[in-house]
């Protein structure tokens, strides 16, 4: 999975993951589960290097094969697994909770944009797989840190256009609207992630572009589907 740029993995023990996302479904005597990220620019080079853009969902594609192969090592040890996370076409119930998962493991505290905030890759870290997995495995986990928000100046906060963060978060309604509105800087980044301190995992400025456009396009689709009262 490094090989693919899936560079962050975390091993939780059932009992600690299920405490931080019951809806994970870590019964059926899986033991463990293999929580895996990416940070910095090695992911968006496996996929850009492997074709993987023509897809219609190229991260969560690319990740699956990963951690498909990942499973099938997994099967030549005798080890039991079971893939959660990308879900496959026929799943169903509601996205799992990654966000918990990550504070479980040490990689996400909750910063003024409501994402979570590694304490050295900062904003950037996504979540691209989640396995279960049977056996001893042996926990895996970030080391306790200092909140890297504490004591900051917060130029998260001054540095988006619109004024959309508030008390809870990105308030969706501004952000989006400026993020949709012709010419605007947020067509392909968000300002406000740029500016935290904390970059040490900052994307490459395509993969940043990729991900703002997926959800403008994702945003406008369900925009369109709302009625006025």
């Amino acid at each position: 999975m490094e090989a693919r740029g899936l560079n962050l993995i975390a091993v939780l023990d059932a009992e600690r993951a299920l405490d931080a996302a019951p809806g994970i479904g870590a019964g059926d005597g899986f033991d463990h589960v293999v929580l895996v990220a990416s940070t910095g620019g090695d992911m968006w080079s496996s996929v850009v290097d492997g074709g993987w853009l023509d897809r219609d969902h190229p991260i969560d594609s690319h990740a699956a094969e990963a951690l498909d192969a990942f499973e099938a090592g997994l099967r030549a040890a005798g080890i039991r697994s079971r893939r959660v996370w990308p879900p496959g076409p026929d799943a169903a119930g509601p996205p799992l909770p990654l966000s918990k998962l990550g504070e479980a493991a040490g990689w996400g505290r909750r910063s003024p944009l409501g994402l979570g905030i590694h304490p050295r890759y900062g904003l950037f870290v996504g979540y691209r797989g989640v396995v279960l997995v049977s056996g001893e495995w042996e926990e895996r986990r970030e080391p306790a840190a200092p909140h890297p928000c504490d004591g900051c100046s917060r130029p998260c906060v001054s540095a988006c256009p619109v004024s959309a963060i508030g008390d809870r978060g990105i308030r969706a309604g501004p952000c989006f609207d400026e993020r949709l509105r012709a010419g605007a800087a947020c067509n392909d980044r968000c300002l406000a992630r740029l500016a935290c301190p904390v970059d040490g995992g900052r994307y490459p400025d395509a993969q940043i572009a990729h991900h703002q456009r997926f959800g403008n396009r994702l945003y406008h689709r369900w925009a369109a589907t709302q009625t006025s009262p």
